[in-house]
């Protein structure tokens, strides 16, 4: 099967610098015959000189940052996961798979892409408990799929703009928030990956304590940070080693 793998940055400081080129690297090391390609939203930045050449990531980027919904912006994350179906549809490959740059996955996409094609599955992505929501910084499509259902016209990421608005019920907010959103444009051809990890967005979770999380084995996927270490702990409980 040809796959895809691709993922979004917007990368404005040392920080995001380091971990964006860690996750090229990781997916690089763990998917070495698979064709990959990083959206970038116009970052200070610019991946095409960060990223070393010899991972062979193709970086194409967006004229401009549309931000991020929860920040008053527009649908920034939505963009790329469609930009990235787009491409896939445009270059003849069999699947898709968005893996955020901030999602860091321990194993190779081909396990998911085997899964998928023994099951009959087109849409895949990860729960999130946490949230009651798929998450869809990992998610993997069919994509004759996504063209024949019109997936990414359903999902239509430019018809919201943030800020949230303030409404005393989260389930109001189903129409704004991308992952419900996503949701419905799946329908009832999504299934959910049997991976665990850790949504990381309240910083709940660092280098020192990540290995307390997940007791019987370590995370098979990590989303958000903002300390590097905790992304190289992660890889350290993996065990996996970079070239």
């Amino acid at each position: 099967m040809n796959t895809l793998i691709y993922g979004g940055c917007f990368a404005d400081n040392e920080f995001k610098l380091e971990m964006v080129t860690l996750w090229a690297r990781l997916v690089r090391h763990l998917n070495p015959a698979t064709d990959i390609v990083l959206f970038d939203s116009a970052s200070p930045f610019d991946p095409q000189i960060f990223i070393p050449k010899k991972l062979n990531i193709n970086v194409h980027r967006f004229p401009e940052n549309i931000g991020h919904l929860s920040h008053g912006g527009g649908d920034g994350a939505g963009r790329t996961l469609c930009a990235g179906l787009e491409y896939g549809i445009e270059h003849g490959y069999d699947y898709a798979v968005h893996l955020g740059t901030d999602m860091f996955f321990a194993k190779s996409v081909a396990e998911i892409i085997d899964r998928m094609e023994g099951s009959l599955v087109s849409c895949a992505c990860l729960a999130n408990p946490m949230y009651q929501f798929p998450e869809w910084e990992l998610s993997a499509f069919f994509v004759s799929w996504v063209a024949e259902t019109d997936f990414i016209t359903k999902y239509d990421w430019q018809s919201v703009r943030g800020p949230y608005p303030q409404l005393p019920r989260p389930s109001l907010l189903k129409k704004y928030i991308p992952e419900w959103r996503l949701k419905a444009a799946a329908g009832d051809a999504l299934w959910l990956l049997p991976y665990w990890g850790i949504r990381n967005d309240k910083n709940q979770v660092n280098f020192i304590n990540l290995h307390e999380q997940c007791p019987y084995e370590p995370p098979t996927w990590l989303h958000m940070g903002t300390d590097i270490r905790l992304f190289l702990r992660f890889l350290e409980l993996n065990e996996i080693v970079l070239p």
